[in-house]
C-alpha cells in the first residue's frame, strides 16, 4: 500500500530456484490491492532465463514498460 510505481515481473516457468508461483501470487495480490502489474512467463526456461531469444524480449519489453512508466516518449 506504500508504493504506487508500476511492477514489471518476468519469471522462468522451470525456475528451480524460486517457483513461478510466487510471481503469480504477487502479481495477483498487487492488481488485487489496485496495482498495475505485469507479468512475463517464459515456458521452459529457468531462473536466469538463458535464452537468447527470450533475454531479447525481457529488454524489449523492461523498455517499452519504463518508457511508458516514465512517460518517456
Amino acid at each position: 500500500k506504500q508504493f504506487r510505481a508500476p511492477v514489471l515481473l518476468f519469471h522462468g516457468e522451470q525456475d528451480g530456484s524460486i517457483s513461478v508461483k510466487h510471481s503469480r501470487l504477487m502479481h495477483e495480490r498487487l492488481e488485487e490491492g489496485g496495482r498495475e502489474s505485469d507479468l512475463v512467463t517464459y515456458p521452459g526456461l529457468g531462473h536466469l532465463l538463458q535464452d537468447g531469444t527470450a533475454r531479447e524480449d525481457l529488454l524489449r519489453k523492461s523498455d517499452a514498460f519504463f518508457r511508458e512508466a516514465m512517460a518517456i516518449k
